[in-house]
């Protein structure tokens, strides 16, 4: 079974923003083979949880939570439509 964290990240910043978008990105995660949850760029393993890793958006940015979020929903949006359109 796979577990995944949608309130905090690795780097231990607690995300609300991105909740509806970031289970609708685990949804899709959570079938795909290990190798690929392995190496997605906005997602590392913590005590057995994959957290979602914001170490992908520049520091300057991600040190203000909210302009982190922001970058993250957009970037997890746009991952979704491209997985989505390579499903059809």
């Amino acid at each position: 079974s796979r577990l995944f964290a949608n309130n905090f990240t690795v780097q231990g910043v607690k995300i609300k923003t991105c909740k509806t978008i970031l289970n609708r990105v685990y949804c899709h995660l959570a079938g795909m083979e290990r190798e690929i949850l392995e190496s997605c760029p906005f997602l590392k393993k913590v005590d057995g949880i994959y957290c979602v890793d914001l170490s992908f958006i520049p520091e300057k940015y991600r040190l203000d939570v909210k302009h982190a979020e922001e970058i993250l929903v957009r970037c997890l949006k746009r991952w979704v439509e491209v997985v989505e359109e390579t499903e059809t």
